[in-house]
C-alpha cells in the first residue's frame, strides 16, 4: 500500500494506492475522479496512518480486498497541514498525452533548499530558474 499527495488544478488531495501511482488500474481511476493531469508525490504510510486513524485503517481495508486506489483527503487545507515537505518522495508528473515522468533534477533543487521560479516545461528542458 502507497500514501501520495496530488497536487492538480484542484487543491491537494491525498490518495491511497495499491500499488505505484504510475499503475494502469491507478491511473484509470485517477482519470475517472477528472485527475489527468497532476503532479504526485508519495508521503510514507507510517506518516500518514497516525494521523488519519480509523478513516485510514477504513481505505486500507478497501485497498486490501481489491480497490486500486481511494481518495483519503479531498480538503487540501488539512492536507497541507498534515504532511511534512521534508518527507515527500520523487515527484511524479502525469500530463494527458504523455506518459508520466520524473523530474529528478527539480528535486535536487528543491531538496538543497534552493528556490525554483518559472516552473514551465518547454520541449523536454528544464523546470524553471533556479535561484540560490
Amino acid at each position: 500500500m502507497k500514501t501520495y499527495v496530488i497536487f492538480s488544478s484542484r487543491e491537494p488531495m491525498l490518495v491511497v494506492t495499491r500499488e505505484s501511482i504510475q499503475n494502469t488500474d491507478t491511473m484509470a481511476r485517477l482519470n475517472g475522479l477528472g485527475l489527468t493531469k497532476f503532479i504526485a508525490r508519495e508521503i510514507p504510510v507510517e506518516e500518514v496512518g497516525p494521523r488519519y486513524g480509523y478513516r485510514f485503517e477504513v481505505i486500507g481495508r478497501s485497498i486490501h480486498r481489491g480497490k486500486s486506489c481511494r481518495v483519503l483527503d479531498y480538503n487540501g487545507e488539512q492536507v497541507m497541514k498534515f504532511i511534512a515537505f521534508s518527507n515527500l518522495g520523487p515527484a511524479i508528473y502525469s500530463d494527458p498525452g504523455s506518459t508520466l515522468l520524473k523530474d529528478a533534477s527539480l528535486d535536487a533543487c528543491i531538496a538543497s533548499g534552493k528556490r525554483v521560479q518559472a516552473h514551465e516545461r518547454k520541449n523536454g528542458g528544464e523546470f524553471g530558474r533556479v535561484h540560490s
